[in-house]
C-alpha cells in the first residue's frame, strides 16, 4: 500500500550525502533490470512529491539517458515539472540500441511468484513487451515520442561536478561550459561500465555476440569459461549450454511443467529464509535444493535441450555457483544442471588469464596447473558511472535481496490515467488530426461526434457502438459519397485509434473516407 512511510523509505534510500536535495536511482540496487528501474524511476517522483521535496513547477534535472533516466522524466513530466535530461552520448538508451541477442522481458526474473508469466508492463507511462533489446528500444521510443514535447532533452552533453550553492543543486558542463540550478537532482546513470580481466578482450552484456549459434569454427566442442554468477553470467552460461536458450522459453518448456509447479512455494520459502550471508548462502541454497524431488521427466527434457557443440566451465570466487545475488529462475536452472550431471565448476579467484596460440590460458587460485580456453566470458558486474560524479560513500548501498521498491509503491491515481497523455497528444494536432469518429452497428457506417459529417467505409464491424481516433489520411480528388459532387475534396481515412483498456491501438482501414477542405496534400500520420 502507497504512504508516506513508503516515500520516506524511498527518499532515504535514494538520498546523495553532501548536496541538497540530489537523489541516485538504483544504480547500486541489487537487481537492476529494465522493468525495476522503470518502477523506481516513477517510485521516486512521487516519493519527491509526497514528502513535499518538489511539486507542480519544480525545475527537475535528470543525468542519464537510459530507461531509467528517461522514465523519471516522463514521470515528472506527467506531474507537470519543467524536467532537463542530459546524456553523454548521441542518442538515449545508447547502451542497449541496436542489440538484438538478449530477450528482454519484463516480470521473468520474478519466477516463481506469479505473475512472472505475464510479459507486458502496466506502467503510467513508457510501456513495453517482451523481445529483444531493439525491439524493447522501439517499443518505448514510440511512447517517448508521445510525451516528450516539453522536456528539454540534451545530449552529448556531458555533466563533470555537481555542487551546492544556496542550498540548490547546481552542474556544471564543460563542453560548451555552462552552469545551471536546479530544485531537484536525479542520477539516473544506470547499470554503469563492465570490467573485464587478463589478456580478455572487453565484451560488454549488450554487444550483440554468436553465443546462442551452433560454433563451427576449429575442433568442437569449444572449450568456454564463464566466470561470473550474477545473472549476466548465469544467463550466458544457460546460452551456452542450451539449444536457443531464451528465458520465457525456458520456463513455459521446462519449468512450468506440472511437477515442477508443485515446487514453487518450496522455492520462494527457501529464498525467504535465505541468509543475507556471501559466504553462507552458497552451502545453503545447494542444501535446501538437494531437500527437493525433481521429477525424471524433468531430467530428461533438460538432457534433451543440451548443446554438443560446446564444453563450459562456470567460476566464481564461491565455494558453489549458487549464490543469493542471482535470481530464483537462473539458480535454479543451474541447479538442474548439477542435478543431471552437466554442470562444470570451478571455485576460486582467477589469479592471470593469458593469451596464447592455444587459446586463454587461466590460472585460478590454488590450481597447480592453468586450465586452457578456446575463449572467456567476464561477466563479474559493472562499476556503477555515478562514482564519476558522487563517492560511493555518499550513498546508501541496497543490499537486502529483497527490494520493496523494485515494484509499485505510488497510488494508482497518483499518475495521470493510463492513456490520457496519448489523448492529448493525438487530438492536440491539427485537424483532421484528434478528430474523433463514430461506428454504429454492423453497416460500416462512420459518423463524426457531431453526428454530422456521415463517412462510408467498406471494412465491417459488428456489435455496439464504437469510437475512434483519426491518426493517418490521405487526400484524395474525386468523392465517391453518395450524393456529393465528384469533384469536391475528401480525404481517405487510413488508421483510427481505438482505445482498448488503457492502450491506444491502431487500425488499419480498408477504404474509409470523409469530405474535407481545404485540400490536404501528401499523407500525413500522428506518428511521423
Amino acid at each position: 500500500m502507497a504512504d508516506s512511510t513508503n516515500s520516506s523509505l524511498i527518499i532515504k534510500q535514494a538520498t546523495v550525502g553532501g548536496l541538497p536535495a540530489t537523489y541516485v536511482l538504483g544504480s547500486y540496487a541489487v537487481r537492476v533490470t529494465f522493468h525495476t528501474q522503470q518502477n523506481r524511476a516513477f517510485n521516486l517522483i512521487w516519493a519527491l512529491f509526497d514528502q513535499k521535496i518538489i511539486a507542480k513547477g519544480s525545475k527537475i534535472c535528470i543525468i542519464g539517458g537510459g530507461l531509467a533516466g528517461m522514465t523519471a522524466a516522463a514521470a515528472a513530466k506527467l506531474k507537470e515539472c519543467h524536467v532537463t535530461l542530459y546524456e553523454s552520448e548521441d542518442l538515449l538508451m545508447s547502451l542497449q540500441r541496436g542489440n538484438s541477442t538478449r530477450f528482454i522481458h519484463p516480470n521473468i526474473y520474478d519466477w516463481p511468484k506469479t505473475g512472472s508469466e505475464i510479459n507486458k508492463t502496466n506502467l503510467p507511462c513508457l510501456n513495453w513487451s517482451a523481445g529483444k533489446a531493439d525491439e524493447v528500444i522501439e517499443q518505448i521510443e514510440q511512447e517517448w515520442d508521445l510525451l516528450k514535447e516539453g522536456i528539454t532533452v540534451e545530449t552529448a552533453r556531458t555533466v563533470n561536478k555537481i555542487f551546492d550553492f544556496g542550498g540548490k543543486p547546481r552542474i556544471s558542463i564543460n563542453d560548451p561550459f555552462t552552469i545551471e540550478k536546479f530544485d531537484c537532482l536525479i542520477l539516473a546513470l544506470g547499470f554503469g561500465i563492465e570490467k573485464s580481466l587478463g589478456d580478455v578482450p572487453l565484451r560488454t552484456y549488450w554487444e550483440n555476440d554468436n553465443l546462442h549459434q551452433k560454433m563451427k569454427w576449429g575442433v568442437l566442442p569449444k572449450r568456454i569459461l564463464v566466470t561470473g554468477c550474477g545473472d549476466g553470467g548465469l544467463v550466458d552460461y544457460l546460452r551456452l549450454k542450451f539449444t536457443d536458450f531464451k528465458h520465457a522459453k525456458f520456463t513455459a518448456e521446462i519449468l512450468e511443467n506440472e511437477p515442477l509447479k508443485e515446487l514453487r512455494d518450496n522455492l520462494l520459502e527457501i529464498e525467504a529464509k535465505a541468509p543475507n550471508d556471501s559466504e553462507k548462502a552458497p552451502i545453503y541454497f545447494i542444501d535446501q535444493y538437494k531437500e527437493l524431488t525433481i521429477d525424471d521427466a524433468l531430467k530428461v527434457n533438460i538432457r534433451s535441450k543440451l548443446r554438443s557443440d560446446t564444453k563450459v566451465t562456470l567460476n566464481s570466487s564461491s565455494f558453489t555457483p549458487l549464490n543469493g545475488v542471482a535470481s530464483i529462475l537462473n539458480r535454479f536452472a543451474i541447479y538442474l544442471l548439477i542435478v543431471i550431471e552437466e554442470l562444470t565448476y570451478i571455485g576460486g579467484k582467477i589469479i592471470s588469464i593469458t593469451k596464447t596460440n592455444a587459446g586463454f590460458s587461466v590460472v585460478f587460485d590454488g590450481h597447480l596447473q592453468p586450465e586452457i580456453f578456446d575463449d572467456v566470458i567476464v561477466r563479474h558486474g559493472p562499476v556503477p558511472l555515478v562514482q564519476n560524479l558522487v563517492p560511493a560513500s555518499h550513498i546508501p548501498i541496497k543490499t537486502e535481496k529483497d527490494d520493496p521498491m523494485a515494484g509499485q509503491l505510488w497510488p494508482s491515481k497518483f499518475y495521470p490515467k493510463k492513456g490520457d497523455y496519448q489523448l492529448q497528444a493525438l487530438s492536440s494536432s491539427a485537424p483532421p488530426y484528434g478528430k474523433f469518429i463514430s461506428i454504429i452497428g454492423s453497416n460500416g457506417l462512420f459518423v463524426s461526434t457531431n453526428g454530422v459529417q456521415d463517412m462510408s467505409c467498406n471494412r465491417q464491424y459488428s456489435g455496439s457502438y464504437e469510437r475512434f481516433l483519426v491518426v493517418r489520411y490521405r487526400p484524395i480528388h474525386l468523392s465517391t459519397f453518395p450524393g456529393q459532387p465528384l469533384h469536391y475534396p475528401s480525404i481517405k481515412i487510413v488508421q483510427v485509434a481505438r482505445r482498448l483498456r488503457w492502450k491506444w491501438q491502431v487500425i488499419n482501414l480498408w477504404s474509409c473516407e470523409i469530405a474535407a477542405s481545404p485540400v490536404h496534400h501528401g499523407t500525413r500520420s500522428i506518428f511521423e
